[in-house]
This record gives structure tokens, C-alpha cells and sequence, in this order.
């Protein structure tokens, strides 16, 4: 924390709430560098007082890394933290392929012409995605073929619950699933529940992000949709939805 540094020992009187603390983690995480209680009272006291509270204005004058001096408010960001914590626990970096492990993949596939695909290893007690496939307007064989390129030993690829749904491929019409079998013979297939509501997949996924480690590289782009995926802010109500206190 670049101005921060100054000081060194605590202010009275100044409150570190959750959120505070979450942020103070996510710059350690970046950084590598502990951050003293005397800076943490400093930061909040001169973003509450000096800026009355404007977190912008807080990183633009008194950025805490290099990046952040140019950044928008991450406010309504579903993994902000949970990414924040993988990093500092040392759960993204070089995480190479297992030879001999089997790779299964989780694909979503958009209504649009997107498709996203994450492969992973169960290692002992880790989930392990060592890489992150995506494009778009592209056909499945497009997907096939880059998967087949890798020459790993395929395990179950998971398909969302809309991978069974009729939808206008090229020139006919057919669900995702029957297409990607008559490509993949003999491929493991599972199609996954539908969830009653999003909130409820996002609460379940950042329950098993603890468990997850993730190669830097190879999901890179998955990565930074997962840090850029956030909540719609409420014009009306001028409010998050009504679920936010679970971010």
C-alpha cells in the first residue's frame, strides 16, 4: 500500500469492517506483502474522512498497486474475493497436466454462438483446471478437435441442462448433446440439474472455490470472466438485488 507505508502505527477509533478486511486481503494477495494494522487504520480512515468514502477516488489518489490507480469499482463482483484468496493461498499459478489422470471438461454453451469449456483433474484432494478452451460462432467439431489436439485421457464431460434442448445448428436441428455424441463416440457424457435460481449456482460454486487450484495460463480468460462476473445494480431501487448481502 503505497501511501499507507507511511504510517505505522493504528489510529483510534477507526472501525476495519469485513469488507475492509476482503480488500486488505486481495492487495496482500497481489502484492505478496502483509499488510501492518497501522496502515490498514490509516487507509480507512483517510478514504472515510478525507474522500468521505469514495473508493474510487481512494485508489486514484492513494493506489495501493499500479493497477489500481486505473480500475472501476468491483462493487456487485460475485468471486472478487474467492479469487482474491486462491492467489494469496498460492491456488493459481503452474498447474501443469497429470499424465495418466483422466481430464473431464465443463462446457456452457450459450444460447448466443458462445461456448466455454474448463478441464480439470481430481488430484488426491485437489480440483485442478489446467486449462480454459472458448470462441465464439464456432462449430462443435471446432471444440472436438482442439480437445482431441491435447491427446489427454478423457474422463466425463459435463454439459449444462440446455445441452438437451433443440436449437438451429448450421443446418439442422438438434440438441448440442446429439451432436457432440456423433463426434465423440464412446465419450462419457453427463448432463447437469438445472439450479431454481442463479444466486443459488453462484453460492454453490463459491463454496467449492477452497477446493480448487487453477493454472494462471491456461485459464487465464476463464479467470478474468469469473473476476468480471457481477450482479445487475437496481436503477429503480438504486440497489444491488436483494441477495447481494451473499457476495
Amino acid at each position: 500500500m503505497v501511501a499507507g507505508q507511511r504510517l505505522h502505527h493504528p489510529v483510534a477509533g477507526v472501525i476495519i469492517t469485513d469488507k475492509d478486511r476482503d480488500y486488505f486481503a486481495k492487495v496482500e494477495a497481489e502484492t505478496g506483502r502483509d499488510l501492518a494494522p497501522g496502515q490498514r487504520a490509516w487507509y480507512v480512515a483517510t478514504r472515510n474522512a478525507g474522500l468521505s468514502g469514495d473508493a474510487e477516488k481512494m485508489w486514484q489518489e492513494y493506489p495501493s498497486t499500479p493497477q489500481e490507480a486505473f480500475q472501476v469499482s468491483a462493487e456487485g463482483m460475485y468471486y472478487a474475493v474467492r479469487l482474491a484468496a486462491a492467489r494469496k493461498g498460492g491456488r493459481i499459478g503452474l498447474v501443469p497436466y497429470v499424465e495418466g489422470v483422466p481430464v473431464n471438461t465443463f462446457w456452457d454453451i450459450g444460447n448466443s454462438d458462445g461456448t466455454g469449456i474448463w478441464l480439470h483433474q481430481r488430484v488426491g484432494l485437489q480440483n485442478r483446471f489446467i486449462k480454459y478452451i472458448e470462441g465464439w460462432g464456432e462449430p462443435y467439431s471446432h471444440y472436438v478437435r482442439e480437445l482431441q489436439a491435447l491427446g489427454y485421457v478423457w474422463g466425463r464431460h459435463h454439459l449444462p441442462h440446455n445441452a438437451e434442448h433443440k436449437r438451429q445448428l448450421a443446418e439442422t436441428i438438434a440438441a448440442p448433446r446429439d451432436e457432440l455424441v456423433k463426434l465423440m463416440p464412446g465419450a462419457r457424457f453427463e448432463i447437469l440439474p438445472q439450479v431454481e435460481r442463479v444466486i443459488d449456482g453462484i453460492q454453490v460454486t463459491r463454496a467449492f472455490f477452497s477446493q480448487c487450484w487453477f493454472d494462471a495460463e491456461g485459464c487465464k480468460a476463464g479467470l478474468t470472466h469469473l473476476a468480471n462476473y457481477r450482479k445487475t445494480w437496481n436503477e429503480k431501487r438504486g440497489c444491488w438485488p436483494a441477495y447481494s448481502a451473499f457476495a
